[in-house]
C-alpha cells in the first residue's frame, strides 16, 4: 500500500487525522480576554469617560413643534 492509499475514513480523511482531531473547549475561547481583563476594564472606563464628557460638554439642542 503506498502512502496516497492510507485507510481512510467514509468522509475522506485519514484515520489517523481523526484521531489526533482534539475538542475545542469555550476555556480556550475565554482564556485570553481573562488575562487581558485590565486592559479590556480600562479601554471601557476610557470610552465611558470620553461619552461622558462629550454629553456634559456639548450644548443643549431645546426643539419645539406646534401642532
Amino acid at each position: 500500500m503506498s502512502t496516497d492509499q492510507k485507510a481512510r475514513s467514509g468522509d475522506g480523511y485519514p484515520q489517523e487525522w481523526l484521531a489526533e482531531e482534539e475538542e475545542i473547549h469555550l476555556v480556550d475561547f475565554l482564556y485570553p480576554l481573562f488575562k487581558r481583563r485590565w486592559l479590556i476594564l480600562l479601554i471601557l472606563l476610557v470610552a465611558v469617560g470620553l461619552a461622558g464628557l462629550f454629553v456634559f460638554l456639548s450644548p443643549p439642542i431645546y426643539e419645539a413643534r406646534a401642532v
